[in-house]
């Protein structure tokens, strides 16, 4: 509700110190591609173009339906426990 140094606290209300934090309100991750969760840890440090040439054309290309959808299960139930 407010902003400021010095702030009144209401009663029932928890207070966080967040010192040295940057607050942003209602932020949400909603960018994932779910089946792609198995291939996220050889991927973080790619460039888009070793994306692509990397991700794109070798590891797609061998995937399954059934890839997929244990992909697509497995990162939900990551993003669940997560509070995502």
């Amino acid at each position: 509700v407010q902003i400021a140094e010095d702030i009144e606290q209401p009663e029932g209300c928890d207070v966080i110190e967040a010192d040295g934090f940057l607050a942003i309100p209602g932020f949400v991750d909603a960018h994932k591609h779910l089946w792609q969760a198995a291939l996220r840890g050889i991927c973080g440090d790619m460039t888009l173009l070793g994306y692509f040439e990397t991700i794109r054309q070798n590891y797609i290309a061998s995937y399954r339906p059934e890839d997929v959808r244990v992909g697509n299960y497995a990162c939900a139930l990551e993003l669940l426990n997560s509070g995502s």
